[in-house]
Protein backbone atom coordinates (compact mmCIF):
# COMPACT_ATOMS: atom_id res chain seq x y z
CA UNK A 1 0.00 0.00 0.00
CA UNK A 2 1.62 3.46 -1.01
CA UNK A 3 2.29 5.95 0.67
CA UNK A 4 0.03 9.03 1.00
CA UNK A 5 1.58 12.00 -0.62
CA UNK A 6 2.54 14.88 1.79
CA UNK A 7 0.64 18.11 1.20
CA UNK A 8 3.72 20.00 1.53
CA UNK A 9 5.34 18.58 -1.35
CA UNK A 10 4.64 21.43 -3.74
CA UNK A 11 1.67 22.45 -6.11
CA UNK A 12 0.74 22.07 -9.85
CA UNK A 13 -1.34 23.59 -12.35
CA UNK A 14 -4.45 22.13 -11.18
CA UNK A 15 -4.15 23.90 -7.51
CA UNK A 16 -2.59 26.95 -9.05
CA UNK A 17 -5.48 27.07 -11.48
CA UNK A 18 -7.58 26.69 -8.36
CA UNK A 19 -6.25 29.16 -5.93
CA UNK A 20 -6.50 32.22 -8.62
CA UNK A 21 -9.95 31.32 -9.15
CA UNK A 22 -10.41 32.00 -5.59
CA UNK A 23 -8.37 34.62 -4.76
CA UNK A 24 -9.33 36.48 -8.10
CA UNK A 25 -13.18 35.36 -7.60
CA UNK A 26 -13.40 34.08 -10.86
CA UNK A 27 -14.65 30.91 -12.67
CA UNK A 28 -11.88 27.85 -12.60
CA UNK A 29 -11.82 28.08 -16.37
CA UNK A 30 -11.22 31.74 -16.86
CA UNK A 31 -8.18 30.84 -13.85
CA UNK A 32 -7.14 27.89 -16.00
CA UNK A 33 -7.04 30.52 -19.91
CA UNK A 34 -5.09 33.04 -17.85
CA UNK A 35 -2.60 30.50 -16.99
CA UNK A 36 -1.90 29.28 -20.15
CA UNK A 37 -1.86 32.93 -21.65
CA UNK A 38 0.81 33.78 -19.45
CA UNK A 39 3.15 30.57 -20.06
CA UNK A 40 2.56 30.83 -24.18
CA UNK A 41 3.97 34.76 -24.06
CA UNK A 42 6.60 34.13 -21.80
CA UNK A 43 7.60 30.87 -23.55
CA UNK A 44 7.17 32.45 -26.92
CA UNK A 45 9.34 35.30 -25.69
CA UNK A 46 12.03 33.64 -24.82
CA UNK A 47 11.85 31.76 -28.20
CA UNK A 48 12.37 34.84 -29.59
CA UNK A 49 15.08 35.64 -27.73
CA UNK A 50 14.07 38.26 -25.41
CA UNK A 51 13.87 38.59 -21.91
CA UNK A 52 10.70 38.74 -19.81
CA UNK A 53 10.84 41.11 -16.81
CA UNK A 54 8.18 40.93 -14.22
CA UNK A 55 8.90 43.99 -11.39
CA UNK A 56 9.77 43.13 -8.33
CA UNK A 57 8.92 39.13 -8.87
CA UNK A 58 11.74 38.07 -11.49
CA UNK A 59 13.37 37.91 -14.87
CA UNK A 60 13.11 34.85 -17.42
CA UNK A 61 16.37 34.16 -19.48
CA UNK A 62 17.75 31.93 -21.69
CA UNK A 63 21.16 30.65 -20.95
CA UNK A 64 23.56 28.26 -22.80
CA UNK A 65 24.98 25.46 -21.22
CA UNK A 66 28.39 24.44 -23.30
CA UNK A 67 28.99 20.47 -24.65
CA UNK A 68 30.94 18.14 -21.86
CA UNK A 69 31.73 14.54 -21.97
CA UNK A 70 29.09 12.73 -19.88
CA UNK A 71 28.94 9.19 -18.58
CA UNK A 72 26.68 6.19 -20.14
CA UNK A 73 26.03 3.86 -16.86
CA UNK A 74 23.89 1.41 -19.34
CA UNK A 75 26.97 0.66 -21.11
CA UNK A 76 30.10 2.35 -19.22
CA UNK A 77 31.17 4.39 -22.03
CA UNK A 78 31.99 8.33 -22.24
CA UNK A 79 29.22 9.97 -24.23
CA UNK A 80 29.24 13.59 -25.69
CA UNK A 81 26.23 15.67 -24.31
CA UNK A 82 25.23 18.57 -27.12
CA UNK A 83 24.94 22.29 -26.01
CA UNK A 84 21.99 22.80 -24.95
CA UNK A 85 20.05 26.33 -24.68
CA UNK A 86 18.11 26.50 -20.87
CA UNK A 87 15.85 28.88 -19.44
CA UNK A 88 16.80 30.28 -15.84
CA UNK A 89 14.81 32.16 -13.80
CA UNK A 90 16.20 34.90 -11.54
CA UNK A 91 14.48 36.42 -8.51
CA UNK A 92 13.91 39.87 -8.14
CA UNK A 93 14.07 41.69 -4.95
CA UNK A 94 10.65 41.71 -3.41
CA UNK A 95 10.35 38.20 -4.02
CA UNK A 96 13.80 37.24 -2.10
CA UNK A 97 12.44 39.83 0.69
CA UNK A 98 9.10 37.28 0.86
CA UNK A 99 10.85 34.12 0.72
CA UNK A 100 12.84 35.41 4.00
CA UNK A 101 10.03 36.84 5.85
CA UNK A 102 10.53 35.54 9.42
CA UNK A 103 7.74 34.99 10.81
CA UNK A 104 6.75 33.43 14.69
CA UNK A 105 3.75 31.02 15.04
CA UNK A 106 1.64 31.21 18.60
CA UNK A 107 -1.42 29.61 18.48
CA UNK A 108 -3.82 29.87 21.60
CA UNK A 109 -7.50 29.53 22.55
CA UNK A 110 -9.08 33.09 23.63
CA UNK A 111 -12.64 31.88 23.79
CA UNK A 112 -14.72 28.82 23.12
CA UNK A 113 -15.42 29.24 19.68
CA UNK A 114 -11.93 31.20 18.65
CA UNK A 115 -7.68 30.48 17.85
CA UNK A 116 -5.94 33.30 18.01
CA UNK A 117 -2.59 33.23 15.78
CA UNK A 118 0.11 35.75 16.27
CA UNK A 119 2.76 36.22 14.05
CA UNK A 120 5.50 38.25 13.25
CA UNK A 121 7.10 39.27 10.19
CA UNK A 122 9.02 41.70 8.33
CA UNK A 123 7.06 44.39 6.76
CA UNK A 124 7.44 47.87 4.99
CA UNK A 125 5.73 50.86 6.40
CA UNK A 126 5.16 52.24 3.78
CA UNK A 127 2.14 49.73 2.26
CA UNK A 128 -1.01 50.26 3.91
CA UNK A 129 -2.59 47.64 1.90
CA UNK A 130 -0.12 45.05 4.34
CA UNK A 131 -3.21 45.26 6.70
CA UNK A 132 -6.04 43.88 4.08
CA UNK A 133 -7.97 40.85 5.31
CA UNK A 134 -11.49 40.01 5.11
CA UNK A 135 -12.17 36.44 4.99
CA UNK A 136 -9.90 33.37 5.64
CA UNK A 137 -10.54 30.00 3.94
CA UNK A 138 -10.20 27.36 6.25
CA UNK A 139 -9.09 23.99 5.61
CA UNK A 140 -8.80 20.96 8.05
CA UNK A 141 -7.19 17.75 7.11
CA UNK A 142 -9.99 15.44 5.14
CA UNK A 143 -12.42 18.04 5.23
CA UNK A 144 -13.94 20.24 3.21
CA UNK A 145 -13.01 24.09 3.28
CA UNK A 146 -14.99 26.03 5.25
CA UNK A 147 -14.58 30.08 4.97
CA UNK A 148 -14.01 31.71 8.18
CA UNK A 149 -15.44 35.03 8.74
CA UNK A 150 -15.37 38.00 11.35
CA UNK A 151 -11.75 37.99 11.32
CA UNK A 152 -9.97 40.30 13.45
CA UNK A 153 -6.36 41.74 12.68
CA UNK A 154 -4.25 43.91 15.24
CA UNK A 155 -0.97 45.37 14.11
CA UNK A 156 1.36 47.07 16.55
CA UNK A 157 4.85 48.21 14.99
CA UNK A 158 7.27 50.28 15.90
CA UNK A 159 9.60 52.86 13.33
CA UNK A 160 11.96 55.26 13.90
CA UNK A 161 11.21 57.13 10.42
CA UNK A 162 7.79 56.88 9.12
CA UNK A 163 9.05 57.95 5.90
CA UNK A 164 11.38 55.44 5.72
CA UNK A 165 10.63 52.41 3.82
CA UNK A 166 13.79 50.02 5.32
CA UNK A 167 11.86 47.22 6.62
CA UNK A 168 11.52 47.32 10.32
CA UNK A 169 10.36 44.44 12.36
CA UNK A 170 6.09 44.24 13.25
CA UNK A 171 3.96 41.92 15.04
CA UNK A 172 0.62 41.28 13.73
CA UNK A 173 -2.22 39.34 15.40
CA UNK A 174 -4.97 37.04 13.90
CA UNK A 175 -8.49 35.89 15.21
CA UNK A 176 -10.48 33.64 13.88
CA UNK A 177 -13.77 32.64 14.55
CA UNK A 178 -14.85 29.04 13.60
CA UNK A 179 -17.60 26.51 14.46
CA UNK A 180 -17.86 24.83 17.71
CA UNK A 181 -17.54 21.37 16.67
CA UNK A 182 -14.04 22.37 14.85
CA UNK A 183 -12.72 22.23 18.47
CA UNK A 184 -13.07 18.32 18.18
CA UNK A 185 -10.84 17.89 15.44
CA UNK A 186 -7.07 17.23 15.61
CA UNK A 187 -6.16 17.72 12.61
CA UNK A 188 -4.28 20.93 11.01
CA UNK A 189 -5.50 24.14 9.74
CA UNK A 190 -4.33 25.46 6.90
CA UNK A 191 -4.87 29.32 6.19
CA UNK A 192 -5.26 29.60 2.60
CA UNK A 193 -6.35 33.44 2.05
CA UNK A 194 -3.99 35.16 5.13
CA UNK A 195 -3.36 39.14 4.57
CA UNK A 196 -1.20 40.69 2.33
CA UNK A 197 2.63 40.50 2.60
CA UNK A 198 5.68 42.44 1.83
CA UNK A 199 5.12 40.64 -1.85
CA UNK A 200 1.47 42.08 -2.67
CA UNK A 201 0.61 37.98 -2.35
CA UNK A 202 -1.10 36.24 -0.16
CA UNK A 203 0.94 33.22 0.86
CA UNK A 204 0.12 30.37 2.58
CA UNK A 205 0.51 30.15 6.53
CA UNK A 206 -0.52 26.86 8.47
CA UNK A 207 -1.36 26.78 11.61
CA UNK A 208 -2.27 23.84 14.37
CA UNK A 209 -4.58 23.12 16.16
CA UNK A 210 -4.17 21.78 19.21
CA UNK A 211 -1.18 23.86 20.70
CA UNK A 212 1.57 21.20 21.36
Amino acid sequence: MGKKKSRAAGINKKDLTERLAYRAGIPKVRAAEYINTLTHIISDALLSGKKVTISDFGTFTLSTRSAFKGYDPSNNKTIQVPRRIIPVFRAGKMLKNALNLPMLRNISLTQPQQIRAEFTRLVDPSDENLLVAQNYLIQLDDAKPITATNVEIEHQEEYSDSNSKELKKGVRSIRINFPEHLLEKKSKLQIQNPPQDLSGNRSETPIFWPRK
